[in-house]
């Protein structure tokens, strides 16, 4: 059983587990594709921005779309391990891509619309004659 019904579900959840320092002053940060829409959702609700943080994915024996680990740069400090999935034997690790299956890919067009910045508001200086 997935732990989300699918991620407008997912956003709803963090924004409600948020500490209540965080606000527009944040940038809320998304992992490709399927982070974009989460992301995105709790920029809007916090009214901050949003952006990319872009990782290679380590994906799991026979099982590529599990994410063992997330690499972001050189040295240690550049990945991130997924330690309960790293003491799992090989054999299990198919099974937990089950849930994976249950949320589609995030297709580039949404992925594009959601990380657009949002149009510029009219200045009420433009809106007035000039003197």
């Amino acid at each position: 059983m997935a732990l989300f019904a699918d991620r407008e579900d997912a956003a709803r959840a963090l924004i409600r587990a948020l500490p209540s320092g965080i606000g527009p002053d944040w940038i809320i940060l998304a992992l490709p594709r399927g982070g974009v829409p989460i992301a995105a959702r709790i920029a809007a609700a916090l009214g901050a921005a949003s952006g990319l943080m872009i990782v290679r994915k380590v994906g799991a024996p026979g099982n590529p779309e599990l994410a063992l680990a997330a690499v972001s740069g050189p040295g240690p400090d550049g990945m991130v391990t997924n330690a309960d999935l790293c003491r799992h034997p090989a054999a299990d690790l198919p099974a937990v891509g089950l849930a994976y299956d249950a949320f589609p890919q995030v297709p580039d067009e949404e992925v594009t619309r959601l990380l657009a910045p949002p149009p510029p508001s009219p200045s009420s200086d433009a809106s007035e004659a000039p003197a």
